[in-house]
């Protein structure tokens, strides 16, 4: 997981958006919260191969591939808090 809060924080520094990182610090520990269980139905694989593709377009300087890994990797992360919802129900408020 700490190599996973380091990759986005690397992207918010490389945008020069930090102030944004830090800002958002007060509600990471409820993503952090979902990372953690996340990682407990086997999401591993397809995170590293989410970030692995934003970096490849990244460095071939593809802005539409770039920008469809990312949401790729948004949108999967979402439809995991259904699943975590359903698993871990104690960790979540409706």
């Amino acid at each position: 997981m700490t190599l996973d809060i380091a990759f986005h924080k690397e992207f918010y520094d490389i945008c020069g958006m930090s102030f944004i990182y830090n800002t958002m610090q007060t509600i990471m520990p409820h993503f952090d919260r979902q990372r953690k269980l996340s990682y407990q139905i086997n999401v591993s694989d397809r995170v590293i191969s989410d970030h692995s593709a934003i970096c490849k377009a990244i460095e071939e300087k593809d802005k539409k591939k770039a920008s469809e890994a990312m949401i790729r990797h948004i949108s999967t992360a979402l439809a995991d808090q259904t699943i975590l919802k359903k698993e871990f129900a104690d960790y979540f408020i409706e």
